[in-house]
């Protein structure tokens, strides 16, 4: 009993989700609005961000820092993103109009998918070399060569029989997202909007995205990057 005693005594020092555990850090007010709800849908998200390099220094200030510890590699960040945390709001609304599956959330304009033209905006230098590795081709260099679309068909495809023959059928999408292209990435595409029921706000709407979610090296994003 003494032990639950002091095991909740301790608890009640603890942060709360919805704090920003680098208190010294300034968070935007539409980051600030973006916790307040989603510490109680997704406090592991939260909780996660809060423990990030993002979450406990601006921009501005990693412009500062010398040498290798040197994070932000873009020579200049925008004005309005240099002197708060890089939070929830920094990145999903920004370049909204670049985004196919941008829509209006909670007043403000937001897309789901984050992309490298999104990260080059601090990270202009590992953008550009990311553009140039291999590894940010693997779409295509998995979709586009013959040798692998026959080693995927045999290893993914349906076997049916018909007419006493065993034939491979093509594999379902969703079978190939959950499986080369899972690490390869998939293609993303903005299929429509569904509403979707919310104990907080009612009735939102939200886009629907095929191949999504998925975070794959080569993954094709909505911003076409």
């Amino acid at each position: 009993m003494k032990l639950i005693l002091l095991l909740v005594a301790a608890a009640s020092f603890l942060p709360a989700y919805g704090e920003i555990a680098a208190a010294e850090v300034k968070v935007s007010e539409a980051t600030q609005a973006c916790i307040e709800c989603h510490t109680l849908i997704h406090p592991g998200i939260v909780a996660s961000w809060q423990k990030s390099r993002h979450a406990q220094m601006t921009p501005g200030e990693a412009l500062a820092v010398k040498g290798l510890g040197l994070k932000v590699s873009s020579k200049e960040v925008p004005p309005a993103l240099k002197e708060t945390a890089v939070g929830c709001a920094e990145c999903h609304t920004l370049r909204p109009e670049a985004h196919a599956d941008t829509f209006e959330h909670n007043g403000f304009e937001i897309h789901i998918v984050v992309s490298p033209g999104d990260c080059r905006t601090c990270h202009a230098q590992e953008a550009e070399q990311y553009t140039r590795n291999i590894m940010s081709h693997a779409y295509r260099n998995l979709a586009d060569n013959k040798v692998f679309n026959d080693l995927e068909h045999t290893i993914l495809g349906g076997i049916e029989r018909k007419g006493g023959k065993i034939t491979l059928q093509p594999a379902h999408a969703a079978t190939k997202a959950e499986a080369c292209y899972y690490c390869h990435g998939t293609v993303l595409k903005v299929t429509g909007t569904e509403t979707r029921n919310t104990e907080m706000a009612g009735e939102l709407l939200f886009p629907t995205i095929a191949g999504w979610p998925n975070q794959g090296v080569g993954r094709v994003n909505l911003d076409g990057t």
